[in-house]
């Protein structure tokens, strides 16, 4: 038989419990550290937040790429045919663009003028290093041929800035975005 030391046989039971949770708090910190490092996020620093300390996690871990315009979806959504050793499709979310949806008024509008603007034409693709994807598209400036396609459909009234993500958009203090509202 295991003969407990003197003090841990006079652990209440409030303080086994308390012993617990701090082991259980510490296991789940090491297992969501080791989750992070898996996924290639990286850590940026620690900052504190009303007396928590908080990681900061990089949130993208895209680079710009390039590829021809394969389909306009609508005024804010593309796709593009990828250049590369992967050679696929990726969906492109305007950022910080908000476009009428289908049927609503001003759409037919908006996706004209993308699809005159960059179907079929060379594009550059920035992905905004603040957001990750967006129900599995890059949300991204687009670039058509030189031209800034977020830009231009916002000041050409063609589409409205998407307010709610100018504070967690890494392009929320660019010309282009304050110009239309930001």
């Amino acid at each position: 038989m295991v003969s407990l030391s003197p003090h841990v046989s006079k652990l209440t039971s409030y303080q086994i419990g308390q012993i617990a949770k701090s082991c259980l708090c510490i296991m789940i910190l090491v297992m969501s550290i080791t989750f992070l490092s898996l996924t290639q996020s990286a850590i940026v620093g620690p900052t504190r937040a009303d007396n928590f300390l908080v990681l900061e996690v990089s949130a993208s871990q895209y680079t710009n790429f390039t590829g021809t315009i394969a389909k306009v979806i609508d005024g804010d959504t593309v796709d593009i045919s990828t250049t590369g050793d992967d050679g696929g499709t990726e969906r492109i979310r305007l950022v910080l663009v908000d476009a009428p949806e289908y049927l609503q008024p001003g759409y037919f509008e908006a996706k004209n003028f993308v699809t005159e603007i960059c179907l079929g034409k060379n594009a550059q693709v920035d992905p905004d290093d603040k957001q990750d994807r967006s129900y599995g598209r890059i949300v991204a400036v687009l670039y058509c041929n030189g031209t800034n396609v977020n830009a231009d459909i916002l000041d050409n009234d063609l589409a409205s800035i998407y307010e709610s993500f100018c504070a967690v958009s890494e392009f929320g203090n660019s010309d282009w975005a304050k110009r239309n509202g930001c």
